[in-house]
């Protein structure tokens, strides 16, 4: 009888020993595995920022003056509604145009034309180029450039009608 318990408590040692070292197997294999999952994950985000830098470069940048002209030009000529915004108030412009019986001009164009025409005062000075660039930069960085170039120039505009400017800005360029 003896034997036979020695038999058995040796088979549940051989057993248990088994189990323990298959656990300790499966617990090392898992967590491998997890390591390379977050690897591949921090991969795919790496490129998925890459996709993301990249996409914003190839996207089109609108200037104002292309945004002002597939809005305005089926009823202005390009010297109408470039030239009379800077003696106006763009508000009352807009609102005046609005008033006719065939301009059918929404909540969110109003915005966008009022925006591109105030962004017309950035053109004076700056080129395409310049839109272009600011594109491609994070909105924050935008924010900080606008901000430093407006200081730098000393301008006449306050600096909520800055602000309002790079909102217009983002806003035609669908960020």
């Amino acid at each position: 009888m003896a034997e036979i318990t020695e038999k058995r408590d040796t088979r549940v040692s051989a057993f248990t020993l088994f189990i323990v070292i298959l656990n300790a197997v499966l617990v090392v294999f898992l967590a491998q595995m997890t390591v390379g999952v977050r690897q591949q994950v921090a991969t795919v985000q790496g490129k998925l920022l890459q996709i993301e830098e990249l996409s914003r470069r190839a996207a089109p940048v609108r200037s104002p003056g292309d945004y002002l002209a597939e809005q305005c030009a089926s009823c202005h000529s390009e010297r109408r509604y470039l030239g009379e915004h800077g003696t106006a108030n763009i508000q009352q412009l807009i609102d005046r145009m609005n008033a006719f019986p065939d301009a059918h001009i929404g909540v969110g164009e109003r915005n966008k034309i009022h925006g591109a025409l105030l962004m017309m005062k950035c053109q004076r000075c700056h080129s395409d180029e310049v839109f272009s660039r600011l594109a491609m930069i994070n909105k924050q960085e935008r924010k900080t450039t606008v901000l430093r170039m407006w200081e730098h120039a000393e301008s006449k505009m306050s600096r909520q009608e800055v602000m309002e400017i790079l909102k217009a800005f983002e806003q035609i360029q669908g960020f």
